[in-house]
């Protein structure tokens, strides 16, 4: 072997040394930089969505990304949830505008979900000609949902509502909030009901019938209480019989958190 030969190998080397030494420091620099940009630190205290949300249902299925939880819809049942707000447009008539982007400072007390029964509206005549075709079971259903064919009945409900703590009325503070069930017809229950790992407190009574002819006189009503990014979230249960109070219950474990 020449000379030339073993000094032009030794250049080559060297060469690739110097270029292997060039690209670990590129990507040590690079994995530095990479991670100080893209993997800040999280503050715990601050992490509370920026946006209100009110909830959306796919798919048979509620799901709240401020509040982070999900619950189906049973099926015969429906869900309602907010879609647009008010306007008025005057003493009597209001405009319907579509939902904008919230701060949650500026949400007070609003409702987030009510399922109830899905009642499917028959007329007399209708009535009358399910009769003659021997369906007397579903006249039979229809009259038992609306009580009577005169009066309306409160069916069912399982309603989710929450309220702002940073009203006035309660200063931050959950137990202000819990202190006005004392002024109602209710109970405070233990043990704490877990739902989806989460602790929330449990009351029951009766709710005191405000709209004669609308809601039952004392219809029995559980509640279930937490705080979630500075909000009361409750979940009241509205029933007329035990066998709607199992359902209500069960209905309540299907609730994830997530």
């Amino acid at each position: 072997m020449d000379i030339n030969t073993t000094d032009k190998k030794r250049n080559d080397i060297t060469k690739t040394l110097i270029v292997l030494f060039l690209i670990s420091i590129v990507y040590i620099l690079y994995s530095k930089y990479s991670s100080s940009t893209t993997t800040p630190k999280v503050n715990e205290q601050n992490n509370i969505p920026e946006y209100f949300d009110y909830g959306t249902i796919t798919d048979s299925i509620y799901c709240n990304t401020f509040f982070k939880f999900k619950i189906p819809i049973p099926k015969q049942h429906v869900g309602s949830y907010k879609t647009y707000n008010l306007v008025p447009k005057s003493l009597t008539s209001y405009d319907t505008v579509p939902l904008t982007l919230q701060t949650p400072a500026i949400i007070g007390a609003t409702s987030l979900l009510l399922i109830e029964k899905e009642i499917i509206k028959i007329t007399p005549n209708d009535i009358i000609l399910l009769m003659r075709e021997g369906k007397d079971s579903i006249v039979s259903e229809h009259i038992k949902n609306i009580g009577s064919f005169n009066t309306t009945k409160q069916n069912y409900q399982l309603h989710i509502n929450v309220q702002n703590l940073d009203d006035d009325d309660f200063k931050g503070s959950l137990n202000k909030y819990l202190g006005m069930f004392s002024n109602m017809n209710s109970n405070y229950q233990q043990p704490t009901k877990i739902i989806s790992g989460i602790p929330f407190k449990a009351y029951s009574g009766t709710q005191r019938d405000w709209l004669p002819g609308i809601y039952h006189n004392n219809t029995p009503f559980i509640s279930y209480i937490t705080e979630i990014n500075g909000f009361a979230l409750n979940i009241d249960l509205f029933y007329n019989s035990d066998e709607e109070k199992d359902f209500l219950l069960n209905l309540v474990d299907t609730i994830e958190f997530f």
